[in-house]
């Protein structure tokens, strides 16, 4: 299991929000910036409505970021 530890407001480093979840994988991932970085892989259950999937999401630390974008978020939905 990998804690998580997220700052939900960008610019408010004081407010955490602290979760856990297994680690699927490791990868060696490109940002739309040409930078290479190792990220960790994790499962989670996606859900929109009375649907849900599992989805990979890779984490990274965005809190350097000027404006973090939401819509930078990439998943691989699992259909089952």
């Amino acid at each position: 299991m990998e804690k998580i530890r997220v700052h939900p407001q960008q610019g408010d480093s004081e407010t955490v929000v602290e979760c856990e979840a297994p680690v699927k994988d490791q990868r060696m991932v490109t940002d739309s910036g040409g930078h290479t970085e190792h990220r960790y892989i994790i499962e989670t259950t996606l859900s929109l409505g009375a649907m849900e999937w599992q989805a990979e999401v890779t984490l990274t630390d965005r809190d350097s970021m000027k404006f973090r974008k939401n819509q930078n978020v990439k998943m691989r939905l699992i259909y089952q």
